[in-house]
């Protein structure tokens, strides 16, 4: 299972009733920090639903507060850095899961059969599973930013040798690319130079279209803040600036031999008056 996970699998995690703890703590040290504690044989309503997490993104157009609540007869306590997806009603944990960038890995707190929970009658179980089947980064909008250097996973199964390119109108590039188990991630870095439309070719068959943007400071049109800076003279063209660069150094060059010519002629003076009668 480890090596599936970090080959781009996805994981879902559910406990039985009659799990081990130690055994499942063992389990998924290999993947997080997620850790089980005793089951609770208590009843408890899911009640919360965290909308922000990347596996409801685009699931509901409102954030609704009322709705049948599903339950558990059961569960066990789990302790996880990670934000939690839906939640009880005491804020403990019903669903979480572990951030990879490679795969999804969701872990249950409580088992989901007819007989502990009525989860499997609740509609929050369809998006739930469909979106932990996915990627997470597969919102429909393979939009990216250059230089950002985040990992984008194309879904393709490719040879050994074979080798994925990314053409757009004007340029073309190969990206550092890692063959995984069905997939291929691929790393951008700081290409392509030109923002615009791109399509990922496995030779000359069409895979997958890409689009990049500039990033969002590059278009940052406010004006420069004097108040960083004290010291500081303002030019208004490039001429001005070399004149005054020049002028400068001259002006303490002439300064300096005035100095020396000034202490030469004093030497002197005080010489002809010791010396000549």
């Amino acid at each position: 299972m480890k090596a599936f996970v970090s080959k781009g699998g996805n994981l879902v995690v559910i406990p039985s009733e009659k799990t081990a703890v130690s055994n499942l703590n063992s389990f998924l040290g290999n993947f997080g920090k997620v850790q089980f504690g005793n089951l609770e044989p208590k009843n408890k309503l899911i009640t919360k639903i965290n909308f922000d997490h990347p596996l409801f993104s685009g699931v509901f157009e409102n954030k609704i507060t009322n709705f049948q609540y599903p339950k558990t007869n059961s569960s066990f306590a789990i302790s996880s850095p990670y934000p939690a997806v839906l939640s009880y009603e005491d804020q403990s944990v019903f669903v979480t899961a572990i951030q990879n960038p490679v795969s999804g890995i969701t872990v249950f707190s409580a088992p989901i059969n007819s007989e502990n929970s009525n989860f499997q009658q609740s509609p929050l179980i369809v998006p739930l599973f469909y979106k932990m089947g996915q990627n997470n980064q597969k919102t429909g909008v393979n939009a990216l930013t250059i230089g950002n250097n985040q990992p984008y996973f194309v879904d393709v199964l490719l040879t050994k040798d074979a080798i994925l390119e990314v053409k757009g109108n004007e340029d073309s590039f190969i990206p550092i690319q890692q063959i995984l188990n069905n997939k291929v991630k691929l790393t951008f870095n700081d290409f392509p130079e030109t923002a615009g439309n791109y399509t990922v070719f496995d030779k000359k068959e069409s895979i997958e279209n890409l689009s990049f943007n500039y990033k969002r400071s590059e278009s940052d049109l406010s004006l420069v803040n004097t108040n960083v800076v004290s010291d500081f003279k303002t030019a208004d063209t490039i001429s001005t600036i070399f004149n005054t660069l020049q002028t400068e150094r001259t002006d303490s060059q002439i300064w300096k031999w005035f100095v020396i010519f000034a202490l030469l002629f004093l030497a002197l003076e005080m010489a002809i008056i010791k010396f000549v009668k």
